[in-house]
């Protein structure tokens, strides 16, 4: 039988399905505050683009952050592989760890603690306002990127169990939305674009993974990454997100900008008289400070409060 496919559903079912997957590790509730830690030039350079930067997980300080959820991936493709899947499925699999790799510098992260934290790095503390909404005010101008909340996941059962069920999903929406054997010279292009309609759906999901050791953190997230039209060509969107991604030099690392979108300022000054993202500032009692009251008072908003972090 000739070999055809449905690309398109695979990508609507696969979406929905990982989506499930990820809302069910959600806790129910938002904090009302997130905070940024961060050095002074962070802390300066937040006040004078009036936006946070989403790193490149690539860039990140500790790489194994991303390889980590990577490397639980491949682990459950390889386990798949030895056992007896229909032939599309495996040739997606067979793909799904070389683009999920390949997704990881398309993928952008801002951290948060959900309250003031004792052990920490950073000599600054940014505290943002969520509002309790899912949809994060903070985000990127244009519509091309996609921007979620995530909260951090530690605990291995929960990983393993969670990429059990994302896996299962595209195995089985594989064999639903396709018919006949996958073969000749265009196989590998058919099997590689479903494979890389999956890797995206499956960095939103592990792009909040980390490793056990770090539990200690209770990290949040802003996870930024292009924002898929379900069409035939994802390029396209990439090609959409592209201009977003700045940095990539010896100056600072990739990063896209997080700011107040336009549309949305007008209400915000209103209620809270800031574009300013942050609402208040703590430093350490040993961190320079008067540098940020200086900031604050040109940018205009000397009253936004700055205190010793307790």
């Amino acid at each position: 039988m000739p070999f055809s496919s449905w690309p398109l559903a695979f990508h609507q079912n696969v979406a929905e399905a990982i989506g499930r997957i990820r809302r069910h590790l959600s806790p129910r509730r938002l904090p009302k505050t997130l905070c940024h830690y961060t050095s002074l030039n962070g802390a300066l350079g937040v006040i004078d683009l009036r936006a946070l930067w989403a790193t490149c997980i690539e860039d990140l300080d500790d790489p194994s952050e991303i390889r980590h959820g990577v490397e639980m991936v491949q682990a459950e493709v390889l386990r798949r592989q030895e056992l007896s899947l229909p032939r599309f499925a495996e040739q997606v699999l067979g793909f799904l760890s070389e683009v999920l790799i390949a997704r990881r510098a398309w993928t952008f992260v801002a951290c948060f603690r959900p309250k003031l934290a004792k052990k920490e790095r950073g000599a600054y503390c940014l505290e943002f306002e969520t509002l309790s909404d899912w949809a994060p005010r903070l985000r990127s101008s244009e519509l091309h990127a996609d921007v979620q909340y995530h909260r951090v996941i530690y605990q291995p059962s929960e990983k393993r169990k969670a990429i059990h069920r994302a896996i299962s999903s595209i195995v089985i929406t594989a064999g639903r939305y396709s018919q006949g054997d996958l073969q000749g010279p265009w196989a590998e292009s058919i099997a590689r674009i479903h494979a890389r309609i999956a890797s995206q759906s499956l960095m939103n999901l592990i792009a909040s993974f980390k490793c056990g050791i770090y539990e200690w953190e209770d990290e949040w997230r802003i996870v930024c990454g292009p924002r898929y039209s379900q069409n035939l060509a994802p390029d396209m969107d990439d090609d959409g997100f592209r201009p977003l991604i700045k940095g990539g030099n010896k100056e600072s690392k990739r990063h896209v900008e997080l700011t107040l979108p336009h549309h949305q300022r007008g209400v915000i000054v209103a209620l809270a008289n800031s574009e300013i993202p942050f609402n208040r500032i703590y430093y350490r009692s040993d961190a320079e400070h008067q540098r940020i009251r200086d900031a604050l008072r040109d940018s205009g908003r000397p009253d936004i409060e700055i205190q010793e972090h307790p």
